[in-house]
């Protein structure tokens, strides 16, 4: 029996003891399907301004330290590795810096 197996026998007992405590379940599910949905909207968000960013690159040439730091910032809900993209951004920045290129 794996772990989530164990909890859901244990809150079903917990429910059928006392019938009222369903509604606790169901505020929690709530509760946690909207931070949920908000972290997604967030998420959205910020994959909407990155591409927004490259779109317009021949517009608003030198974001590559913005568009390096909203990908860092997104790592953990990625599945793809972004590691390199973020360094060369950083890269073509830091030669821009050196260059003094506006950012």
């Amino acid at each position: 029996m794996t772990d989530n197996e164990k909890i859901f026998l244990a809150v079903r007992e917990w429910v059928k003891q006392e019938p009222s405590r369903a509604s606790l379940i169901a505020t929690a599910m709530n509760i946690g399907l909207e931070d949920y949905a908000k972290k997604a909207r967030e998420e959205r968000l910020e994959w909407e301004t990155i591409a927004a960013i490259a779109i317009n690159a021949r517009l608003y040439n030198g974001q590559e330290r913005i568009l390096a730091d909203k990908i860092e910032g997104m790592k953990e809900g990625n599945a793809y590795r972004w590691d390199d993209t973020v360094t060369r951004l950083r890269e073509k920045h830091k030669a821009k810096a050196e260059k003094g290129e506006k950012e």
